[in-house]
């Protein structure tokens, strides 16, 4: 039988996994004849049910289904790290006993960290899911622990509920000064949802924000893809504007982020499609000479991004494509443009202490792939402001972003 393909996921860029399984239907009397062998995994304390850590020699992993879950209809596994998954076995039954029925999926495949498993149904012939049970190869002696989570098919739709998992939502900030665009999309409003990648290299964030431009962007919730915590998910349920700010979802504690997947409510056409734009707020150990984003990131870190969103005709003002900086001193700059391509005359910094410089380029920025990083004259500088020059001509229209990266 094919499978559903399972959610855009992410190794560094999204992707898209498409899983063919081969189902074995038996009959039995037990369900715990069933089990490939001993479930070791154990709840953790103050979790919820359907989530299950595994030591690094433990192999299996079994979730009894409630009805809570089983109302969600289908279901997936997800992983909070790497794990190798040889085959989950559902085992389908009555509540009140009697023959149960057991389907195995031979999956053999790598689980990345945040991603899920193609979906399985709650309920089968006319009985439910009572167990699922997940074999993997350990990941070995010394190796952290990993998370399973036993959620709704649609992420976002029910994440476990238990203190690790749950979002912190504060008021909007006053002000974008610290706040860094991550990410962007021209939204799918008639997709109902985006994912936007984010990945390790752009540091740990303790707080995002969503926003919009061009129109109104109907949100309704935010999951958020860690690293090395379980993704959790922020009930929003609001109209953005354009320029206006979402409550601050909070990352407790400050994480890398895999992804972020924004869900929408059902909206009328509109001739002016939104942006979504993904915020992020630094974690107070990533930034500076001796922060993380040494050890993590070479010394590079994200300073900021310059929207280039131009139509016919339309005069191009140095002005708006600024960006501030931060303290340096800064050796390099490289730039990555986002959305579309944008070709890049030069750059112009100023140090903030009477020094400008202005440093060629001359290089077409492709979406999404970094520039090669561009040296000053003058050596390592201060960073008060970069104001980034694209070639634009009297019949370009585009709509794009240039991240603006320095090296410590």
């Amino acid at each position: 039988m094919s499978m559903l393909p399972c959610s855009p996921t992410r190794n560094g860029l999204a992707f898209l996994l498409t899983v063919t399984a081969a189902f074995a239907v038996t009959s039995f009397t037990a369900a715990a004849q069933f089990m490939a062998g001993k479930a070791c995994a154990v709840q953790p304390e103050g979790a919820a049910t359907n989530i299950l850590t595994l030591s690094a020699t433990c192999g299996s992993a079994t979730f009894k289904v409630d009805a809570a879950l089983r109302r969600l209809g289908d279901l997936r596994i997800a992983a909070d790290s790497n794990i190798y998954v040889r085959k989950i076995s559902l085992v389908y039954g009555s509540a009140t006993g009697g023959t149960t029925e057991r389907t195995e999926i031979q999956w053999h495949r790598l689980l990345g960290g945040g991603e899920t498993t193609q979906a399985f149904p709650a309920t089968r012939s006319g009985l439910g899911l009572l167990s699922v049970t997940v074999d993997v190869n350990p990941t070995g002696y010394g190796s952290e622990r990993v998370q399973l989570a036993l959620a709704g098919a649609s992420v976002g739709e029910q994440m476990p509920q238990s203190s690790s998992v749950q979002a912190k939502l504060t008021t909007a900030p006053q002000s974008l000064a610290d706040w860094v665009l991550i990410g962007s999309t021209v939204a799918h409003l008639t997709q109902l949802r985006d994912t936007v990648a984010i990945g390790r290299g752009k540091g740990r964030f303790d707080g995002l924000v969503i926003s919009s431009r061009v129109n109104d962007l109907p949100v309704q919730s935010v999951v958020v893809v860690l690293v090395n915590g379980p993704p959790f998910s922020a009930d929003l349920r609001t109209m953005l504007a354009p320029g206006a700010l979402s409550g601050v979802i909070t990352i407790d504690p400050p994480d890398f982020l895999h992804e972020v997947i924004v869900t929408y409510a059902a909206s009328s056409a509109q001739l002016r499609v939104p942006t979504l734009e993904i915020r992020g707020h630094y974690a107070e150990s990533w930034v500076g000479r001796v922060g993380e984003n040494r050890q993590y990131a070479g010394g590079w870190i994200l300073l900021g991004t310059a929207d280039v969103v131009v139509g016919s005709h339309a005069s191009a003002k140095r002005d708006g494509y600024r960006v501030a900086g931060q303290d340096g001193p800064f050796k390099k700059l490289r730039f990555v443009a986002r959305r579309g391509a944008v070709d890049l005359a030069d750059v112009t910094v100023d140090a903030g202490d009477g020094r400008q410089e202005t440093v060629p380029v001359n290089a077409v920025l492709l979406p999404d792939a970094q520039s090669a990083p561009v040296t000053f004259a003058s050596g390592p500088l201060p960073l008060a402001s970069i104001i980034i020059n694209p070639r634009l001509r009297p019949n370009s229209r585009l709509d794009a972003s240039v991240e603006v990266w320095a090296q410590y």
